[in-house]
């Protein structure tokens, strides 16, 4: 989820890598924002923005050819930086700004808003902006819409990411999240662990017999157990009816064994 970034770089880099690479369906929902939103101020430029370590990656852009620039030349970093709403009036007029190729060269931006796309403990994951090639102001109404617009982006991109990546049991990444983060962080590093805590055929009666809110009761309780127990440096994932995964690196003498000694005692 997104979630708990505050307290976890590794959790907030991931979630950004997540947020840059292409995804059809939210993708095609933040271009409806952007356009919503050029509408409503009449602006002829927009886009959302996700920045990393070293580049802005430009999503749903609205009359704006690039799809991503250097920290050095984005208008973003300033907004991530102060963290709310950063406008500038006149790009002419701002001592970094002016010396912009999109400000000197095509498309001559002249006004820039931001606003910063936030997780609901208040990381900034993103941006929302508008340009224009001529100056402009906002009026309060005009600045209310487009902070709303943003907070409803913000929305969107953490229930996009707890539909797609949570389980809704045990709310421990899925298997869907597990294998974007096997593309995106292990790159033959670590170990994959997968433990299986449930014969299915006996889920299957407890079902039968308890009702499905037995089961539920019963794979919520081995979720805490497993992380109260196993010597975990990241996530855990629930990838199936009770099947459990995460990673340790290799470099760390964690045997079969010694997770199974962890295991140990553990009630149903």
């Amino acid at each position: 989820m997104l979630t708990d970034l505050s307290r976890d770089e590794s959790k907030r880099l991931a979630a950004i890598e997540l947020l840059k690479n292409p995804d059809k369906g939210r993708d095609d929902a933040l271009e409806k924002y952007t356009h919503l939103i050029c509408h409503l101020l009449s602006m002829p430029m927009g886009f959302v923005s996700v920045l990393d370590e070293e580049k802005q990656y430009i999503k749903s852009a609205q009359n704006i050819a690039v799809t991503e620039t250097s920290l050095s030349e984005a208008f973003c970093v300033q907004t991530l930086k102060n963290s709310k709403t950063f406008i500038c009036h006149d790009t002419h007029q701002h001592p970094t700004f002016r010396d912009y190729h999109a400000v000197k060269e095509a498309p001559f931006i002249r006004f820039y808003a931001g606003c910063p796309l936030k997780t609901q403990d208040g990381v900034p994951v993103g941006t929302l902006c508008i340009l224009d090639t001529q100056p402009r102001e906002l009026s309060d109404e005009q600045l209310y819409l487009f902070e709303k617009i943003a907070g409803l982006i913000s929305d969107f991109l953490a229930s996009w990411h707890s539909v797609g990546y949570l389980d809704i049991v045990t709310l421990l990444p899925n298997r869907q999240r597990l294998l974007k983060d096997i593309e995106i962080s292990a790159e033959g590093v670590f170990r994959l662990v997968i433990i299986d805590c449930i014969d299915m055929p006996l889920a299957y009666e407890m079902a039968r017999s308890l009702g499905m809110a037995a089961v539920e009761n019963l794979l919520r309780n081995m979720a805490t157990e497993l992380q109260a127990r196993l010597p975990l440096t990241g996530l855990l994932y629930a990838v199936a009816v009770g099947r459990f995964a995460f990673f340790t690196h290799k470099q760390k003498a964690l045997t079969l064994e010694d997770i199974s000694q962890s295991l140990k005692g553990i009630q149903a």
